[in-house]
């Protein structure tokens, strides 16, 4: 049998954000693209949150802030400058989600969306990077989304990053989807814990969702 657990939508508010953009050496091939997807996100969210503060941050095992502006300020010039950031080093998501808390704490941010593969091969890993985004919400962050990229990528590592661990549950959202999918998602609550119950059923697997 096929279900909808959920019936309809409830919006998410868009507003103060940070972008943190893996440029780590496994992202080279695909740092272009990626340029443009944050471009076309931003711009996609532009409607909802034009005055809403964006961030965009670099990060491999080093961090440098792209952007600091709104999401309606955002133009070719700067996508342009992002060039100088090469793709190298190594995916330290750890120390970017401390620096991603100093920031949201100085601007005001309350939603924090990591674009990577989700391959982490510097810094903290496992129960130590969940504790370090759980960190985010004594600074206001209330959610955190990840953008997955690229061919070889840890879904599974990027969904203990964004489920479980702030006040609203973020969704990981595979970047071949599309802006549009992308766009219409940040702007969607996520919903957990759904009691699954099939009257006159003798047993029911799985019971939650």
């Amino acid at each position: 049998a096929r279900i909808t657990p959920v019936a309809a939508s409830a919006p998410a508010k868009v507003g103060g954000t940070l972008l943190l953009l893996d440029t780590s050496a496994s992202r080279a091939l695909g740092l272009a693209g990626d340029h443009a997807l944050v471009r076309d996100v931003v711009r996609g969210l532009a409607g909802v949150a034009k005055d809403a503060p964006l961030s965009v941050v670099a990060f491999d095992q080093t961090r440098a802030v792209l952007f600091d502006g709104t999401f309606g300020s955002l133009d070719d010039r700067a996508v342009s400058s992002w060039r100088a950031r090469r793709a190298l080093g190594a995916s330290d998501v750890g120390a970017a989600l401390g620096y991603a808390a100093d920031l949201a704490s100085a601007r005001k941010l309350t939603r924090v969306v990591l674009v990577s593969d989700g391959m982490v091969t510097a810094g903290v890993e496992g129960d130590a990077l969940i504790a370090r985004a759980r960190k985010l919400k004594d600074v206001g962050v209330v959610r955190l989304d990840a953008i997955a990229t690229g061919g070889i990528r840890d879904d599974q590592g990027l969904s203990r990053l964004v489920r479980g661990t702030l006040p609203e549950d973020g969704a990981v959202i595979d970047a071949r989807r599309g802006v549009g999918e992308i766009v219409r998602r940040q702007q969607q609550k996520t919903a957990r814990g759904l009691l699954v119950d099939v009257p006159g059923a003798a047993w029911v697997w799985t019971k939650r969702l």
